[in-house]
């Protein structure tokens, strides 16, 4: 009897150390939270107009974004942590026609992009930046860098190197449901007569 009591005894420190560590591993929010925004001053702002011609030769029109939700992707060939986001954009771009990804390389040559779009298997627009007038006009300062807007062209959330495909569709969920990225929204409670 003894012997199950220090069992017993032993599985509950272990469990409430799980629970701990799973809630500090998901820093705190549940499953489908948003993680927050890095900060910027584009937040809460109109997306900017993006300008240039795609590597087809094509201009983003503006008018083919309204009403969507928009993420506007900066990455580089030389940007380690950029190769990591790419395929997770790909992704997002092959099983989300509702969702408007474009890309934006700050590569110097048209080599090192075309590299890139083989290796990941690219297939959403992308502006070759090479004189990085857009990424100044997006203010990007670091990369990887992405811009998420609401179905209102506003930007609501900004995610930098640390950003996973998961935060993508996390935000991309809050985006959804009207929800603002990284804000926690109250349960509905009962209706009220």
């Amino acid at each position: 009897m003894l012997r199950r009591t220090f069992k017993a005894a032993g599985l509950i420190p272990a469990a409430i150390l799980a629970a701990a560590l799973s809630y500090g591993a998901c820093g705190g929010q549940g499953p489908s939270s948003a993680p927050p925004s890095a900060p910027s001053p584009l937040l809460d702002q109109p997306l900017k107009t993006i300008g240039g011609l795609t590597t087809q030769g094509e201009r983003i029109d503006p008018a083919t974004l309204r009403g969507r939700i928009v993420v506007v992707k900066f990455f580089a060939k030389y940007c380690k942590p950029c190769e990591k986001t790419l395929p997770g954009a790909q992704k997002l771009h092959r099983e989300n026609p509702d969702v408007a990804v474009i890309g934006i390389s700050e590569d110097e040559s048209q080599a090192d992009l075309d590299y890139l779009v083989r290796k990941h298997g690219l297939s959403f627009p992308i502006v070759l930046d090479r004189g990085n007038t857009i990424a100044g006009r997006f203010r990007v300062t670091a990369l990887p860098a992405t811009f998420i807007t609401d179905k209102a062209g506003k930007v609501v959330w900004v995610g930098g190197e640390q950003q996973t495909e998961a935060d993508l569709l996390n935000v991309i969920g809050s985006v959804r449901a009207g929800a603002e990225p990284g804000v926690a929204q109250p349960e509905p409670g009962p209706p009220i007569n």
